[in-house]
């Protein structure tokens, strides 16, 4: 009898052959009965893989709790107002919630996005920071990632929402 060759196993005695191992699956030893599924993270779309290597990363954004996974589409998105920027997560856990001042408004994010001037987002706000709000009617904010607006001065005003600067009375 031949051993089985790596990328390949044979789990019942006095086969003829051996079987590729499938998608999401490699085996990187000769003559095993069984091959090893890619771990958390990762995924591999081709069968009779001889390598752990050959399990791709989950793209960054994504993130994958299951193991032998065998396609790019089984990577999960980070969600709105959370981001990931490193491959091969495998919990939401892994997807960063936005810091106050920013916002994501998209799935699968490698970053979040700092609110512009005259914008803020709060622990006092949801906590899906997935937009930024408009600093109110007599407040104004002119730093560009704010959590807070500041209020305008005595004898200044601001007539309307999302102000940079307040204007003279």
């Amino acid at each position: 009898c031949a051993s089985c060759p790596r990328g390949r196993a044979q789990p019942s005695a006095g086969s003829a052959s051996c079987i590729a191992c499938g998608a999401g699956q490699y085996q990187n030893v000769m003559g095993m009965t069984a091959c090893i599924a890619c771990v958390s993270g990762t995924y591999l779309p081709s069968t009779g893989n001889d390598a752990a290597s050959d399990c791709i990363d989950c793209m960054a954004g994504t993130y994958l709790p299951a193991t032998g996974s065998d396609a790019a589409s089984d990577c999960i998105a980070c969600g709105v107002g959370r981001y990931s920027n490193q491959t091969g997560q495998t919990s939401s856990g892994d997807c960063h919630r936005c810091a106050y001042g920013q916002y994501q408004g998209s799935t699968g994010a490698v970053a979040c996005i700092d609110c512009a001037v005259g914008q803020y987002t709060s622990p006092s706000m949801s906590t899906v920071l997935s937009a930024c709000a408009l600093c109110p009617v007599g407040q104004y904010q002119n730093v560009i990632g704010s959590h807070d607006c500041i209020d305008c001065a005595p004898g200044m005003y601001a007539a309307v929402a999302g102000l940079e600067v307040c204007a003279n009375c």
